[in-house]
Formats: structure tokens, sequence, C-alpha cells
């Protein structure tokens, strides 16, 4: 009996069939953006092999690779940079590790609008005389994403005199109700992106008429009686006035 004996060697395999994870951070879904240079960040790891590369994918296209990732077995940030075009895009971000497990997230989507409200301001006039004439003002507002709109009308002291919310419709006030002075028409309209838009159209509300009488007692060929020691005498005019009399007896 020789005696020899073997050696045996113990050799460990691992089997690596799992993908990197994905974690999305930004930009969240179905976001409206009024930017257009947007970061896709996330965060990726792989805790068997590590993460070899990842890519972002644009409306279903690849975009561009990061292959100098950061800490990826702590699950550190990444991040693509990117300037999109206006409207809407879908966007998601696949990895791969060093075995070549592949994991895509889920899609996401978002619209870019960085394009702000269309204002059309419309009046009558600018200058008003304050017994004849009256402010007319409307505005129409176009915007894709539009979310609201106000009109106002506000006076030298830029208080609120009067509002609209809705457009295409007038907002009126008289020369009579508003008096003599300078007044602003203000129009603003935003959208669901965010973007603001306003028009500032300022007029003036003059006095050159002389006030108009509109009625007065006691009327004209009055008959009174011999007896009578007083008269009251009462003007209505069309605006605040200073008004005399005289009588002829």
């Amino acid at each position: 009996i020789v005696g020899n004996t073997a050696n045996s060697i113990t050799r460990t395999i691992n089997v690596d069939t799992l993908p990197p994870e994905i974690n999305y951070l930004s930009p969240e879904n179905s976001l409206m953006s009024n930017i257009n240079n947007l970061g896709f960040i996330y965060n990726v790891s792989d805790g068997m092999t590590g993460v070899n590369e990842c890519n972002l994918y644009l409306d279903n296209n690849f975009n561009m690779t990061n292959s100098s990732l950061i800490d990826t077995f702590a699950g550190n940030t990444n991040i693509f940079n990117q300037i999109l075009t206006e409207g809407s895009h879908s966007w998601y971000i696949n990895c791969k590790d060093n075995v070549g497990n592949v994991m895509a997230n889920s899609e996401r989507n978002l619209l870019v609008d960085t394009i702000k409200p269309n204002i059309t301001l419309n009046y009558n006039k600018l200058i008003l005389e304050k017994q004849l004439d009256s402010i007319i003002t409307s505005l129409s507002v176009f915007d894709t994403n539009k979310l609201g709109t106000n009109l106002n009308i506000k006076d030298s002291s830029n208080n609120k005199l009067e509002e609209i919310l809705n457009e295409d419709t007038n907002l009126i006030l008289t020369g009579l109700n508003l008096g003599v002075g300078n007044f602003t028409i203000n129009a603003y309209a935003n959208d669901s992106a965010g973007n603001s838009e306003s028009k500032i159209v300022s007029f003036e509300i003059v006095d050159t008429l002389a006030p108009i009488i509109l009625s007065s007692t006691p009327i004209n060929n009055s008959v009174l009686g011999s007896g009578t020691s007083s008269v009251n005498l009462t003007l209505t005019t069309d605006e605040n006035s200073n008004c005399k009399y005289t009588t002829n007896v």
C-alpha cells in the first residue's frame, strides 16, 4: 500500500439573477414644468456584482448613458441632465449590473410648457367724460394649459374697485360711479405649469360738462297761496353739485 492521498478544493460560485434596484427621485410623475432644463434624478443599487451602467430613454428612444455611477452599492444619487422640447414626454431609466441583469423601471410622463398665457385686453376708450361715458373692458386668454384669469379696475391708490374672473365678459363701470381721476385696467392669467402674464392699461375720467338739473321743486309757474311765508326749494342733478339760486320778488 503506497498511501497516496488526494487534496480536495472547495470553491464557491455566486449566482446573480437579480437586476439592479432603481428608485426615481425626480421629476415626479405627470409633472407640468415651466422650465425645459430638467434633471432626471435617481439612485440605483445592486447588492451582488454592482451596477455597470444606466440608460435614460425619452419618448421610447435611447437618450444617454451614465457609466460612471456614484457608489452604487450604497444607492447614492445619480442624475441625467437634459434639455427638453415643448410638449408632452415619456421617460424611464434602465440599469444593468456586471453580469448582464437588466432592470427597466416604470415609465413616467411629464409636460414642458414654458410659454406664458397670451392675453388680449379689450376696452372702449381711455379718456372718459364723467357724465356721459362708461369704461367697458374685457379680456380673452389663449393658453393650452390655462388655469385662471382675473380682470379688475383699480384707482390711483391701487384700491381694487371691481373685478371679474371670467373671460369674454364685459366689466362695466360708469364715469359717475368712478368719479374724476386716474385708474388702471389690470388683466392677469396663469397656467397649470406655473407660467403667468399680466397687462396694465391706464385710463382717465375727466369732467368738462356742467351738471344737468334733472328735477326741481316747486315746478315752474307754481301758484302759491297768499299766506305763504316760506318755500322749500329742491334740485336733483345728475352728479354731486354745488348749486345756488336767485329769486325775483
